[in-house]
């Protein structure tokens, strides 16, 4: 069984806004997939910390019971960072298997399969799917190779799974949010640069639904290895084809893709 930590928000709109329709559209992504999640049986919770107030009033209307004992709602009234996650990991899931998710994700296979053995020393960076039933539900994941080296490596990741505590080193180095490009590439360099063992495997299925591809409160900027921001247009300048998001070696900002846990 495995904890999941996500962050529940209100998508800003008003009834005057052009893109209202859509936006709203976003939100009930969200909530389907918190939906699904609340359904799939490997999840023992799922820990919502919320943005604000207004989220929890958003779950409300969006029909979720909020009494549900597979919820823990948490009033966590800021955006959240990774460090803010893995802080709470820490602090309240110690010795469990944890995983941290992009609210626009759903879990659906493999993740019951999992033993605290699995993840002594290891992280999965766990990567979606975007096909369900022959439907794209958004963008996919990024695969690159590696030169001298068999398989693929992915550069893309929605979540990430690995047994509570986390050493402090980690903590103290992913003070960033989800939603900057560059993030996750960052936290697998943190990871790998602090001795964890960093895999996707690919019998870890999980749904990425994003059909409006809309991107409300996305931070536009790209996060470099030294936690800088720099302007999306401007991000050509840590990019090459020997590089990965936050201008990070493909070595050390990628995850192998294999076939085991």
């Amino acid at each position: 069984m495995v904890e999941v930590i996500i962050q529940y928000f209100k998508v800003k709109r008003t009834k005057g806004d052009k893109n209202y329709d859509i936006l709203c559209k976003r939100q009930k992504e969200y909530t389907h997939c918190l939906k699904k999640n609340l359904e799939y049986n490997a999840i023992d919770k799922i820990h919502i910390l919320l943005e604000d107030e207004k989220a929890l009033e958003e779950l409300k209307l969006e029909g979720i019971d909020i009494t549900n004992n597979k919820l823990n709602i948490v009033r966590f009234y800021k955006r959240m960072n990774y460090k803010d996650a893995f802080e709470y990991a820490n602090k309240f899931l110690n010795d469990k298997v944890v995983i941290v998710l992009h609210t626009d994700i759903y879990l659906t296979n493999g993740f019951e399969k999992i033993t605290k053995d699995n993840l002594k020393n290891k992280i999965y960076a766990l990567a979606r799917t975007n096909n369900v039933d022959g439907k794209n539900t958004g963008r996919g994941i990024h695969i690159k190779k590696i030169q001298n080296k068999k398989g693929n490596y992915c550069c893309t990741f929605d979540g990430w799974c690995f047994l509570s505590p986390l050493k402090n080193s980690i903590i103290e180095n992913s003070n960033h949010q989800q939603n900057v490009w560059g993030a996750e590439n960052k936290l697998i360099y943190i990871f790998k640069t602090n001795n964890y063992k960093v895999i996707t495997p690919n019998s870890l299925k999980l749904v990425h639904w994003h059909i409006t591809d809309i991107r409300p409160g996305q931070n536009w900027n790209w996060i470099t290895i030294d936690g800088n921001l720099i302007p999306h247009d401007k991000r050509h300048l840590y990019q090459n084809k020997d590089t990965v998001g936050a201008g990070i070696p493909i070595e050390l900002g990628s995850s192998e893709m294999v076939n085991y846990l």
